[in-house]
């Protein structure tokens, strides 16, 4: 008698059991993959924050004081970013740029890199770069402030709240932050603490593209007001922003995408941040003739990353109170920001 061995092989519905369970362990596996995921990106963003916090603070010892941002006799002068660079590991990328020459030749919207620049301005340097922001950081000519293809930046420094001394939102005259043009802000003038008073923060990289279609949200573009610049010496805008005008953005309003686009160059409209605005508003920045609103931005899911004046990175929620996030940005308003 011949006998038939059993064979052991799934029937259709058992087939489809082990797929639908397979389906709902991917299902609940799959938003705590994508969670450590944004945890480790913004853990790298965060300690880029703190090398670029450390750079400062190197810098700040060698020469008595914070960087500047930029120098008030151009807007085509060096970033902080720049100097900094010897501490940071980049001292060959620090010798590719001469401090002694001007970042640009020309004048007007008629500009270009000078030769010796065109290698390093160019370049994307990674500290310089949060990896969670998925746009290319090499902008090219038609999206940078100086029609050049230029390497970009993540990375905001601190310009204050935008209207100390009624400044009318201009970082490139002194502010109660600690950068503007020309700036030299020694570490003991930090009055409200080192700890209470940030240094740098995440900021968008813009999309490049001057006009605004919709199909995405606006906060990676600046808005630009179509209002005068301030009164004499031409300080701030008047009047200036406000949440009744910026609020009102439209699709056909006048865009800018060149938020972020450089690192090179000191401009407050490229790698400055103000707190006017809220972390992530909804707002968009909202500027004229490169002066305003510039909120502190990022991908990181409720929040941004800031580097402090005493070298510590924190995540700073959007939902935090106003008056406590502008209060962070000063360096002797005498506010009361305990439990932080």
């Amino acid at each position: 008698m011949i006998k038939v061995r059993p064979r052991f092989a799934m029937t259709l519905i058992e087939l489809l059991v082990v797929i639908a369970i397979i389906g709902v362990l991917v299902a609940m596996l799959l938003p705590a993959i994508q969670e450590a995921r944004r945890a480790a990106c913004r853990m790298q963003s965060a300690n880029n924050l703190k090398q670029l916090g450390i750079a400062l603070h190197n810098y700040a010892e060698a020469h008595g004081v914070l960087p500047p941002q930029g120098t008030t006799d151009s807007n085509y002068s060096y970033s902080v970013h720049a100097y900094i660079l010897p501490y940071l590991d980049g001292e060959a990328a620090y010798n590719r740029i001469n401090f002694n020459l001007p970042t640009t030749a020309g004048g007007g919207g008629s500009r270009t890199l000078l030769a010796e620049h065109t290698s390093i301005a160019r370049s994307a340097l990674s500290t310089f770069i949060c990896p969670c922001d998925s746009r290319n950081p090499v902008f090219d000519a038609s999206a940078t402030y100086i029609g050049e293809v230029m390497g970009g930046t993540s990375y905001a420094v601190n310009a204050g709240t935008g209207n100390a001394a009624n400044n009318y939102y201009d970082a490139s005259v002194p502010n109660d932050g600690l950068f503007w043009k020309s700036s030299a802000v020694r570490f003991g003038a930090i009055n409200d603490g080192l700890s209470k008073t940030m240094m740098m923060a995440d900021q968008l990289l813009a999309p490049g593209s001057s006009s605004y279609t919709g199909d995405q949200p606006p906060q990676r573009q600046r808005w630009a007001l179509n209002i005068a610049a301030g009164p004499p010496p031409s300080v701030g805008l008047t009047p200036p922003p406000s949440e009744t005008t910026c609020g009102n953005v439209t699709v056909g309003s006048s865009w800018s995408g060149n938020r972020g686009s450089i690192w090179f160059i000191g401009a407050h409209h490229l790698n400055s941040f103000n707190t006017a605005l809220p972390p992530n508003s909804a707002i968009p920045d909202c500027t004229g003739h490169g002066r305003g609103w510039f909120a502190a931005r990022s991908n990181h899911v409720g929040g941004v990353n800031a580097v402090f004046a005493d070298g510590a990175v924190a995540f700073l929620n959007d939902s935090m109170d106003l008056g406590v996030w502008q209060a962070l940005s000063t360096r002797a308003g005498g506010e009361i920001t305990d439990g932080l």
